[in-house]
């Protein structure tokens, strides 16, 4: 259900690609261009804590799971977006 409400305010000290849920959790993977060992940083949001943790996984991460983007720049060339 949608109720059109803020659930997180602040600043991220990470740069943040793709926002997914997959596997029961909504997460971001943290700079595409930040990878150890072959493995991807996460960001992960807890709706119960509204906050965030990290975790690094090896695990695949499927574009099938990659949710929506609303206000692209890339598709709204007349934003202002800051771009």
């Amino acid at each position: 259900m949608n109720k059109n409400e803020l659930i997180y305010t602040g600043e991220l000290k990470q740069y943040l690609a793709d926002w997914y849920f997959q596997g029961g959790q909504y997460f971001a993977i943290v700079s595409e261009d930040v990878k150890t060992n072959g493995e991807a940083e996460l960001l992960i949001f807890d709706f119960k804590t509204k906050s965030f943790t990290t975790k690094r996984t090896k695990e695949n991460i499927y574009a099938k799971y990659k949710m929506k983007v609303y206000n692209d720049y890339q598709k709204a060339p007349d934003c202002s977006c800051g771009k």
